[in-house]
Parts: C-alpha cells; structure tokens; sequence
C-alpha cells in the first residue's frame, strides 16, 4: 500500500518525467548459484539516478524487522519518493529470510531495496533470481538448451566521431540529440 503527503501533484509530474528518461535496469551481475545473471542493487541505480536528480526527486530506504504473524520474521524496507516541493510517497515490502541470521537478513533487505525501488520508479528488470526467495532448497530448473542461431559478420568498424549503428551494438548518446 502507498501513502502520501496531501498533496501529489508536483512529485507526481516529476515522476511522469522521469520514468520517460529512466533506461533498463542491465543485468550485469551473474547468480553462480542459478547460472544466471541478474539486475542487481547498483544497476537499478544506475539505471535512474540521472532521471532523479533532473526531476528533483530523491529517495529513502529504511530497513527494519517485522513480525506481523505468529512467529514469522520479515525484513521490511520502507521506500520513501521526496520531491523538492516537500510532497512524498512510500511503500513497504516485506520479504521473510530464508534463514535467521545477519547474511540471510542482509540478503533481504537487498533484494527487497532492489524490487521496491524498481516498482517505485517503472524500472524494467527480469526476475532472474526470485527463486533464491523461494526457499525450495534446490537449484532452478536446468533451463532447456537451444542452439544460438549463427551470427552474421561482424559490421565494420566504426569511424572515429562517427554515430554509432544498431549493428554495432553501442547505445547512442540521446542527450546530445
């Protein structure tokens, strides 16, 4: 659930402009336990730290522990959107370690820090490794094997100064368009 400050109109005309500007979060970071690589803590930041400080946004996480039910521990982490105008907003997420210990309670404030974040601020990222979440005690599901299509050649190189192609696989400058 998100709370608000009374009003939202600027922090929420912010947030349109940024989410417009705000790229993928990339996944560069490989899970050995899984194989896979995942969009990590910093990548989301990376992915929208620009769009924040243009926007005069800033953001807030707070992590805590809960015990909303019986005897279940949860991590909780409080994500709090700001706006230079003094209006907010924010939400919890609530993940249950996996164990109880320090490394297991990091490990959730992490991956919770990482979803909210990204649900907060539209972040596109694949959920490579939910399934650590799970606490199945078992590796994922081998993934099905399938043959990489052949490449074609590789483009030429690029001429000093010149824009970058599709081909080339570079991600053009869009500020300086």
């Amino acid at each position: 659930m998100i709370e608000t400050s009374e009003s939202t109109k600027n922090i929420n005309t912010a947030l349109a402009k940024a989410q417009a500007t705000i790229g993928f979060a990339i996944k560069d970071t490989m899970n050995p336990y899984f194989k896979a690589k995942y969009a990590d803590l910093a990548s989301v930041w990376r992915a929208i730290h620009e769009s924040l400080s243009a926007n005069e946004l800033c953001v807030v996480q707070s992590p805590g522990i809960n015990i909303p039910v019986g005897t279940t521990v949860f991590v909780s982490v409080d994500t709090r959107i700001g706006h230079s105008s003094g209006e907010w907003m924010m939400g919890t997420c609530m993940v249950p370690p996996v164990k109880q210990d320090p490394q297991a309670y990091g490990s959730s404030i992490t991956y919770a820090r990482r979803y909210a974040l990204s649900a907060f601020m539209g972040v596109i990222q694949d959920d490579d490794d939910a399934e650590a979440a799970m606490n199945r005690g078992a590796a994922a599901p081998a993934k099905q094997e399938t043959k990489p299509e052949k490449k074609p050649k590789a483009p030429a190189a690029e001429k000093p100064g010149s824009e970058p192609s599709p081909k080339s696989g570079a991600v053009p400058d869009l500020k300086t368009r």
